[in-house]
């Protein structure tokens, strides 16, 4: 289903700037979006952004709600802590990949976990191959 971002609510009921809503039907210059459960509304197109299709493997939606990104957040406020996070995701993917029903999702987030984790290591390994030189 496509998505829709408001760009600007003035004068709209409901309907909040940044926020993200499904679209349930289109014409030429309007949507019909579903607000929530109890609320949907026609609106004119130009109060809307479209949304890029999510990134269920590299930037899932559910990881970013109000602009935080935990992986960013661990790597700025906890970096000693992130090779572990690192690890325990990688793990967490790739032992129960079989048993989700989504197996090719979830080894590829093991496999971006896994090339975060070597990226880490390929920056550590540099840092102390310039403090031994």
């Amino acid at each position: 289903m496509k998505k829709v971002v408001c760009i600007n609510d003035t004068g709209m009921e409901y309907v909040v700037f940044g926020e993200q809503y499904e679209v349930l039907q289109e014409t030429s210059d309007s949507f019909l979006i579903s607000v929530d459960q109890d609320h949907a509304g026609w609106y004119t197109k130009d109060r809307f952004g479209t949304v890029a299709k999510e990134d269920i493997i590299n930037k899932p939606e559910h990881y970013h709600k109000g602009g935080i990104d935990v992986l960013e957040l661990i790597e700025r406020k906890a970096p000693e802590k992130l090779e572990g996070f690192l690890m325990g995701n990688l793990w967490k993917y790739a032992i129960r990949y079989s048993e989700k029903g989504q197996p090719k999702e979830d080894l590829e987030k093991a496999e971006f976990y896994l090339k975060k984790l070597i990226d880490l290591y390929d920056e550590k390994k540099g840092g102390k191959e310039k403090e031994n030189a």
